[in-house]
């Protein structure tokens, strides 16, 4: 069988089957209803020689031609009707179909739902670590400029606690610019 004419469209893995298909099995079936019991009733006057004789000319000539006839009749209807082309459509939405993860499983939505859900939940543990681990800083630091403040008779101190006041600022707000990213 050809491929449709008036499509550039190379033909379709569906439309071979179907076209392999009619010609093996669809065709055979319906011109071969007739079986060798029913065809030698048919002719019961004649001799088993006759008979076979008869039905070779039968499988050779009304078979063979009402199959060539039959295939050229479904390759005129597909050719008119497009079938070739339309199933071509068929086999690209079918595989666009495939590639997309989605529409492949159903279930798929929710297990990505629950992966989210356990990332998140991960997220929020690992910022209460870093919280913690910040206020036990902060606290550690207060504990040191509270010392400082008692023995700011010297000069250095004044600076350190101003060094520590600073570090503590800047750390604070690097704290606060990488929680909200």
């Amino acid at each position: 069988m050809e491929p449709e004419s008036s499509s550039p469209v190379l033909i379709s893995e569906r439309y071979q089957i179907l076209t392999e298909k009619f010609k093996s099995e669809g065709v055979r079936r319906l011109v071969t209803a007739c079986s060798r019991e029913d065809f030698n009733k048919a002719f019961e006057g004649f001799t088993e020689a006759q008979k076979d004789g008869l039905y070779r000319l039968f499988q050779n000539i009304v078979v063979d031609s009402l199959s060539y006839n039959l295939e050229r009749a479904l390759d005129k209807i597909c050719e008119g009707s497009k079938v070739g082309s339309i199933l071509s459509k068929v086999e690209n939405i079918i595989e666009e179909q495939s590639l997309d993860l989605l529409s492949k499983d159903s279930s798929y939505i929710g297990d990505l739902q629950d992966k989210i859900v356990m990332v998140k939940k991960d997220e929020i543990v690992h910022m209460k670590n870093i919280l913690e681990k910040v206020e036990k800083s902060n606290n550690q630091m207060r504990s040191h400029l509270d010392i400082l403040k008692k023995n700011q008779d010297l000069p250095s101190t004044v600076d350190a606690v101003e060094k520590l006041r600073r570090w503590n600022a800047e750390f604070e707000n690097f704290m606060v610019t990488s929680n909200h990213n």
